[in-house]
């Protein structure tokens, strides 16, 4: 058999402008918009901000001798490495050729094979007088082979990767290096990788007529399954079409119902940064119905808007009972209720008061700016009228309806908490970051976790357990974890910086619900799928960036998919397995931005994607089953944050 019979990849880089570099910022935006990293067609696979403060790019295409390579011009040793990939999942025997030139021996560079995601690799890395072959599998390494070799920064070195079944052979410069025996990763894509100043010119993957024709059949089966579901599945229909001009904003919409007619209407929130990205303050809020109309408007909209990183302090809810939503939101610092139907203030309160943070940075304002706003019911009434405010990273505030505040917990809080009735007395307990809270403000308990909580959801996510109720957490770089609601871990699984978990039915063949997480910082887009317990069922990934993973009722029949984006290639609607169930058109619509609600009554959930220019709402192009219709129980709507955990449970009507 031999593995040059077809040729799958030929990369010379001459399609690439001398000078492209992969130059997008290496910071948060990825976390919940929908920001493209590549060079060309290869991923940008890793990201760390750290990289960012050296240079404007990892890795850019040069001339030299006549043609184009790729240089990796900085030392980035955290986290990663950086690397770039290319390639089809279902790839299984292969030879992938390409030539390295390392520049630096301060730390590596080489080869990737079997691409599973960014932390599940097999590597054949060149190091100052090694070449190894190393299997990856997320925090270990194992060698599978080596040999010392004496490598010089003047010239180039053409590797060779033979993968046979389980077999990988090395070759260098024609030379057979070494054998390793690897049988977990069978398939996946390839890549190249460096810490260090490198070059690299002229990829190159060939496999054999037999290999060519099983890669043929394995991703022509995944589509047919994707083709299946999608022809099944009814398709979304554009409804509405709203201009936002000069007033437009990035992922902070929020919805309600302002005038008190029964139906949704928006809010635009502005924001600008006052002292990086951590600290941002209104500039302006533009309620809208959904025809267009502005209704009012506090503050002065602009077109000079920062990149939103985080949240902007600011929900839709009916804190007083009057049937219309108000609007709560930190502007100067100070909290504000405004009237929902005329945008009159209707209360307000200076912002509290921060004292000095055990946290690195101090407190940079006497008075918190407002970082995440949160409505709960802390005093047993037959309706939330709390609302939780918090700063960066230190402390919580409970407030009263009339902004008074009640208590102040310091701790790590995370950056949205959540609120739920755990003990059954009628009053929410709030999980801020990793910490318990009673009503009272008295510290329940908290887990024994170094970083900090990137979300989080409580409920009774065990449909076998129903009166137990357990929390979720995407935990950053402790990983996935779940817990019970007295604060012991049942399971915790460092897979990469944990973003975001949603708990939902999306795989279809299976009883229960799953939680799904995904990833962002050092190894982004790789997605999660665990048993309703905590238990490992499988991963994947489709895009280098993270997902709000929104869960979508789209079909009334139990069912649920999650919203992954509004790409038109890269989004839409998956399930479980990550098969793109249903797909939004090629319409121009804007990608940028992304949220599902059911805005209509129906039960089921409207798509809706925006930038700063203007937002589309997609419905679904199907009338509704006939008998019980399927509208889950959902996370509160009224609590919205590019960070907040999602559950969708069972319920039928």
């Amino acid at each position: 058999m031999s593995l040059n019979d077809v040729v799958s990849l030929q990369e010379d880089f001459a399609d690439l402008p001398v000078g492209l570099q992969t130059d997008w910022p290496l910071t948060a935006e990825g976390e919940y918009h929908v920001v493209p990293r590549s060079l060309g067609p290869w991923w940008f696979a890793t990201i760390s901000g750290g990289w960012g403060d050296r240079a404007s790019g990892n890795f850019r295409v040069l001339e030299e001798n006549g043609r184009h390579i790729v240089a990796h011009g900085q030392a980035a040793l955290q986290s990663g490495p950086p690397m770039l990939v290319r390639g089809n999942r279902f790839w299984g025997d292969y030879a992938f050729e390409m030539e390295v030139r390392p520049l630096s021996f301060e730390g590596n560079c080489g080869l990737i094979v079997r691409y599973q995601n960014s932390r599940c690799y097999v590597a054949v890395r060149i190091t100052r007088g090694q070449l190894a072959l190393l299997h990856r599998e997320h925090g270990s390494e194992k060698f599978l082979a080596s040999c010392g070799y004496a490598f010089d920064v003047d010239r180039y070195y053409k590797l060779r990767v033979e993968c046979v079944g389980s077999q990988i052979t090395v070759f260098m410069d024609g030379t057979k290096m070494f054998v390793g025996e690897e049988p977990k990763y069978a398939l996946g894509k390839v890549g190249f990788f460096a810490q260090i100043p490198a070059y690299f010119a002229a990829a190159r993957v060939t496999t054999s007529a037999a290999g060519n024709a099983a890669f043929v059949a394995r991703q022509s089966a995944w589509h047919a399954e994707e083709k299946a579901l999608q022809d099944a599945l009814p398709k979304p229909k554009l409804w509405k079409k709203i201009a936002t001009p000069g007033f437009g904003t990035d992922r902070n919409l929020r919805f309600g119902d302002l005038n008190g007619d029964g139906k949704l209407e928006v809010v635009v929130s502005q924001r600008q940064d006052l002292m990086h990205t951590d600290y941002p303050q209104l500039n302006c809020l533009t309620a809208m119905d959904l025809d267009g109309n502005v209704l009012w408007q506090i503050g002065e909209p602009t077109t000079l808007l920062p990149v939103a990183m985080s949240d902007n302090c600011v929900q839709v809810y009916d804190i007083n009972g009057d049937g219309c939503d108000e609007v709560i939101f930190c502007k100067d610092l100070a909290i504000h209720i405004a009237d929902g139907k005329t945008g009159r203030i209707l209360k307000s309160a200076p912002n509290p008061r921060a004292p000095v943070s055990r946290v690195n940075g101090g407190r940079p304002y006497e008075r918190i700016l407002g970082d995440a706003l949160l409505i709960c019911n802390l005093t047993g009434g037959p309706r939330a009228q709390n609302i939780i405010t918090k700063d960066r990273y230190a402390n919580v505030w409970a407030l009263d309806a009339d902004l008074n505040v009640l208590w102040r917990v310091e701790c790590v809080p995370g950056h949205f908490p959540t609120a739920y009735d755990i003990d059954g007395d009628g009053c929410d307990e709030v999980m801020a970051g990793y910490a318990m809270i009673d009503q009272d403000g008295k510290l329940l308990w908290e887990l024994p976790l170094e970083r900090h909580q990137d979300a989080v959801i409580v409920g009774p996510f065990d449909l076998d357990h129903p009166d137990e109720l357990l929390v979720a957490l995407a935990a950053e770089d402790d990983g996935f974890v779940v817990a019970t609601a007295k604060g012991e871990i049942l399971a915790q699984h460092r897979m990469g910086h944990m973003q975001k978990v949603v708990a939902a039915n999306v795989c279809h063949d299976r009883p229960g619900l799953e939680y799904t997480t995904i990833t962002f910082w050092g190894h982004p887009g790789l997605v999660a799928v665990f048993d309703a317990r905590g238990r490992l069922l499988h991963s994947f990934q489709l895009t280098p960036y993270a997902s709000e993973l929104l869960p979508i009722n789209w079909t009334a029949d139990g069912r649920e998919f999650l919203f992954y984006s509004g790409h038109p290639t890269d989004g839409g609607l998956i399930d479980g397995y990550g098969h793109r169930c249903v797909l939004l058109p090629d319409d121009g619509h804007p990608t940028y931005c992304y949220t599902a609600l059911d805005i209509t009554g129906d039960g089921r959930d409207e798509l809706v994607v925006w930038d700063k220019e203007s937002i589309w709402i997609y419905r679904v192009d199907a009338a509704l089953p006939a008998g019980k219709q399927y509208r889950p129980i959902r996370s509160p709507g009224y609590n919205e944050s590019n960070y907040k955990g999602f559950y969708s449970l069972p319920h039928w009507e």
